[in-house]
């Protein structure tokens, strides 16, 4: 019987601490923009996620360009100088409660 409950609390165990991330992010969709129209990264947040840990990067941009993001720490940001033709790839990470980084790209073109 003690080794019968011994496997049942390590099993239990086991399974608490192998549980994954509890948050989400989302970077929003890829869209199309027209040169000299604003840009805006609109990103959400799901779950339990330290908010300060919120990061906009921008991954690429055509040869040229000199694109920048206003706000890297904000979900609602713009992108300034968006002047060149071509693709334009974002990626924006966040730390989940549970410590977890999580992270997903969006491109404009």
């Amino acid at each position: 019987m003690k080794q019968l409950f011994l496997f049942i609390l390590i099993s239990l165990w086991t399974a608490t601490i192998s549980v994954g991330q509890n948050c989400t992010i989302n970077a929003g969709v890829n869209s199309s923009i027209c040169l000299g129209q604003p840009v805006v990264l609109d990103g959400s947040l799901g779950g339990p996620a330290d908010p300060a840990s919120i990061k906009w990067t921008l991954l690429s941009q055509p040869a040229g360009a000199n694109a920048t993001i206003s706000n890297s720490s904000s979900l609602l940001t713009n992108v300034n100088n968006v002047s060149v033709i071509g693709t334009y790839t974002f990626r924006i990470n966040a730390i989940c409660g549970d410590g977890v980084a999580i992270l997903m790209k969006s491109a404009l073109r």
